[in-house]
């Protein structure tokens, strides 16, 4: 082999070895940008994670206090008319007889 043909198997090295440096480069660049997104996503998941943890909890506390409340009261409300009706009818007493 002669003193040119080395020098450009050289040369055609050196280049192949710059533009695989730039490759690499550029592949980093990509990396660091899709970490980024990365972190971006992550922290909208978290957030969706704490409202839907707000939101059990909220069905939680309805189920445990709001509903039996209600049902209480729609107790309340459904024997009113038979109250009624006893205090009437032990009003009404005296004057039946």
């Amino acid at each position: 082999m002669n003193e040119n043909e080395e020098k450009t198997y050289r040369e055609l090295i050196i280049n192949k070895l710059d533009r695989l440096d730039d490759k690499i480069v550029a592949g980093d660049k990509v990396s660091s940008d899709i970490l980024v997104q990365v972190k971006k996503t992550n922290g909208r998941v978290n957030q969706l994670e704490g409202w839907r943890q707000f939101a059990t909890g909220s069905v939680g506390v309805i189920i445990i206090v709001i509903v039996p409340l209600f049902s209480w009261m729609l107790y309340k409300v459904a024997t009113i008319d038979t109250t009624v009706q006893n205090a009437v009818s032990v009003a009404l007493i005296p004057y039946t007889k």
